[in-house]
């Protein structure tokens, strides 16, 4: 598992899986029953089990939500202000962005990949993190989580989901990059544009609020 602890310690939990963990991915023709055991086993040993859970189920589209319970929505970005519920999004090559407004307990994770972005999925999880709690642009924080970088993918993800944030009023000063490449790092992460699989297979991103 890589931890995402250097901009969010003391604050929240994130991180992601690890391709030696297994196929975590859940997706409209997936084995839900393979995922949804290496899940459970990779949140126990990540000691998350203190947290239910609320999965994007990918539309590859620019709809967010904010929610309190667990389940599997239909939407890529996931917004909470429940410190028992831990986000999850779930990517092989596109960008797991995590989002922390830095003066209220609100959280949001997106699944950002090209068509995600040219639709507007992170203008759609700012707006229900300005709407529904508040959150101001000045005090959000974000980070993104590995991705595959520009050297091997027509679109500059970086850039443009950097562009997008900005354009929101999100300062550059706070936004953070894993700089790590999902297309560079096989033994790390499963990564689709490399491998070419015949059924996707994908890593879990994860957020949740500390109590």
């Amino acid at each position: 598992m890589k931890k995402i602890l250097n901009i969010f310690a003391n604050t929240v939990v994130a991180g992601i899986s690890e391709r030696l963990e297994g196929d975590m991915r859940i997706a409209k023709g997936a084995d839900l029953e393979l995922t949804q055991t290496n899940r459970k086993r990779f949140f126990e040993k990540s000691e998350l089990l203190g947290f239910e859970t609320a999965a994007a189920l990918l539309e590859h589209g620019e709809k967010a939500l904010f929610v309190h319970n667990p389940g599997i929505y239909e939407a890529d970005g996931l917004v909470t202000d429940n410190p028992k519920l831990l986000l999850t999004v779930t990517v092989a090559d596109c960008m797991p962005i995590f989002l922390l407004d830095s003066r209220q307990s609100v959280i949001a994770l997106a699944h950002a990949g090209r068509l995600g972005l040219q639709k507007g999925i992170i203008q759609e999880t700012l707006r229900l993190m300005f709407s529904r709690s508040g959150s101001r642009p000045e005090n959000i924080i974000c980070y993104f989580g590995p991705f595959i970088c520009e050297s091997h993918h027509p679109t500059n993800l970086k850039e443009e989901a950097t562009k997008q944030l900005q354009s929101q009023g999100v300062a550059s000063e706070q936004i953070f990059d894993a700089n790590l490449c999902t297309y560079e790092l096989p033994e790390d992460f499963f990564s689709y544009r490399r491998d070419r699989p015949k059924v996707p297979e994908a890593q879990v991103a994860f957020m949740g609020l500390l109590q």
